[in-house]
């Protein structure tokens, strides 16, 4: 595993506002998905800044999943209208 000096943590949470122990995290997700290695069910379940930080780092994701596109719709038809979700539970 690569190894990374307190000062590069420090300057990585200052940048996104994260705590020492989310950078940490974060470093070490990104670590265990480049080299493949499974993590341990605390890294994936854990609610602590470490754990937060280790699944943000692990579960990569693309840039056009994380802004919104100028096409984008609006927040109202991401979600079921209220007839929709009857109609869904009436079924099972």
């Amino acid at each position: 595993m690569e190894l990374i000096s307190d000062e590069k943590l420090r300057m990585l949470a200052e940048e996104h506002g994260w705590s020492i122990a989310r950078a940490r995290g974060y470093v070490d997700g990104e670590n265990f998905r480049r080299l493949g290695t499974v993590p341990s069910t605390y890294a994936l379940v854990g609610i602590d800044d470490y754990g937060l930080g280790f699944r943000a780092g692990y579960f990569e994701r693309t840039d056009s999943r994380l802004t919104r596109s100028s096409t984008s719709r609006p927040a109202a038809e991401h979600f079921p209208s209220d007839e929709s979700a009857q109609a869904v539970s009436s079924m099972s």
